[in-house]
C-alpha cells in the first residue's frame, strides 16, 4: 500500500480497519561505497507511533528482494555487479507496521560493464590505417583494455593495439575491433562497429620500362620495369612486340613473354619494344617501352688459327689454306 510519498504495510484490526502504525518523518538512508566487496549499511530513518517501536530490513537488488539480506548492513557481492540497491525498512509498534524505502545506490561498481561500443573508423582502403576508441565502460577502477582486430571474424595475427593498418589480406574483406576491459574482477570484451568491404587501389605505372643489351639477331634483350604502385601488390607480366617501322603495327611475338628476350631471325630490319603488364584484383594497366633501333643481322664471330697452320677459319665455314 502506498500513501504521501512512502511504502507501508499495514496490520489489519480484528474489526477490520487499518491500524495507523509509526508515521515516517525521514527516509531510512543507505551509505558506502557502491563497489562489489563493500559493506553498505542503512539508518532506520525517523519515526513517530505508539509504544516501542522496532525495525525490520530488506534489502533490494534492481527493485527486487535479494534472499537473506534483512539486516541493517549489506555486503555486495558479485550478483549486485551493475546493479542499484535500496534498501526496504518497516517499522512496527502496538498499532501496526509500516514501510519507507531508501535512497537509492548504484550502479554497484564491479566487472567492467560496457555502455557504449567502441567506434571503429579510418578510411576503408588497403594501406590506410583504421583506429578504434575504447568504447564507454563502468566497473571498478583501474580498468585496463586490449585490442584484437578481426578480418571476417577471425583474429589477425599481431593486430592487438588500438590502430591497425589495413594489409592486402583485407581486400574485400570486413574488419573490426574487440576491445577486452579488465580490471580486478575479471575481463569483459565488446567488439566495435564493421567497416565496409575494404577497398583495393589500382594498378599504377610511374614512366615506361626500358630494355638493355645488344640489337642484333642471336642477342638478348633484357627489361627493366617502370616503378609501381597498386593494392593489393600488383603481378607483373611481359609481353614482347615488334614492328616494320618502330612507330606502328605492333604486334605481339609469340611466346615471348619473360623479362628477357632473344632476338631471332624474323626480327632481323625490323623494331621491338616490351610491354610492361601490372595487374591486381581492382584492375589492369600496361605501359610500352620506347622502340629498339632496327635489329641488325647476326655477327659473325670469327676465329682465326695459328699462322703456322695457315688455318684462318670463320663462322661462315671459309677455310683459308
Amino acid at each position: 500500500m502506498y500513501g504521501y510519498g512512502y511504502q507501508y504495510s499495514a496490520i489489519l484490526k480484528s474489526g477490520g480497519g487499518a491500524a495507523v502504525g509509526p508515521v515516517n518523518s525521514v527516509a531510512p538512508v543507505i551509505s558506502g561505497t557502491a563497489e562489489r566487496g563493500q559493506t553498505l549499511s542503512s539508518t532506520t530513518g525517523t519515526w513517530s507511533g505508539v509504544g516501542t517501536i522496532t525495525y525490520a530490513y530488506q534489502w533490494k537488488r534492481d527493485g527486487s528482494n535479494i534472499s537473506g539480506a534483512t539486516s541493517a548492513t549489506y555486503l555486495l557481492l558479485a550478483a549486485d555487479d551493475n546493479a542499484f540497491i535500496t534498501c526496504l525498512v518497516t517499522a512496527t509498534d502496538s498499532e501496526g507496521s509500516r514501510s519507507k524505502i531508501s535512497n537509492t545506490l548504484g550502479p554497484v561498481l564491479g566487472l567492467p560493464l560496457n555502455l557504449t561500443a567502441p567506434v571503429l573508423s579510418g578510411t576503408e582502403t588497403i594501406g590506410e590505417i583504421l583506429s578504434t576508441t575504447n568504447g564507454t565502460w563502468q566497473g571498478k577502477e583501474t580498468i585496463t583494455f586490449a585490442y584484437q582486430w578481426r578480418r571476417d571474424l577471425a583474429n589477425i595475427s599481431g593486430a592487438t593495439s588500438n590502430s591497425y593498418t589495413l594489409a592486402d589480406a583485407d581486400y574485400q574483406k570486413t574488419i573490426d575491433c574487440v576491445v577486452t576491459a579488465t580490471n580486478t574482477f575479471g575481463s569483459a570484451a565488446q567488439d566495435s562497429n564493421d567497416s565496409a568491404l575494404i577497398a583495393g587501389i589500382a594498378p599504377s605505372i610511374s614512366g615506361v620500362p626500358t630494355f638493355s643489351g645488344t640489337e642484333s639477331v642471336g642477342q638478348t634483350l633484357t627489361a627493366t620495369a617502370a616503378s609501381t604502385s597498386g593494392r593489393p601488390v600488383p603481378t607483373r607480366t611481359w609481353k614482347w612486340q615488334r614492328s616494320d617501322n618502330g612507330t606502328s603495327g605492333w604486334a605481339d611475338i609469340s611466346g615471348a613473354t619473360s623479362i628477357t628476350y632473344l632476338l631471332d631471325a624474323a626480327d632481323e630490319n625490323k623494331y621491338v619494344r616490351v610491354v610492361q603488364i601490372e595487374t591486381n584484383a581492382v584492375g589492369s594497366t600496361s605501359a610500352n617501352s620506347a622502340a629498339s633501333g632496327q635489329i641488325s643481322p647476326a655477327v659473325l664471330a670469327m676465329t682465326w688459327g695459328t699462322a703456322s697452320g695457315k688455318n684462318w677459319g670463320a663462322a661462315s665455314g671459309i677455310n683459308w689454306g
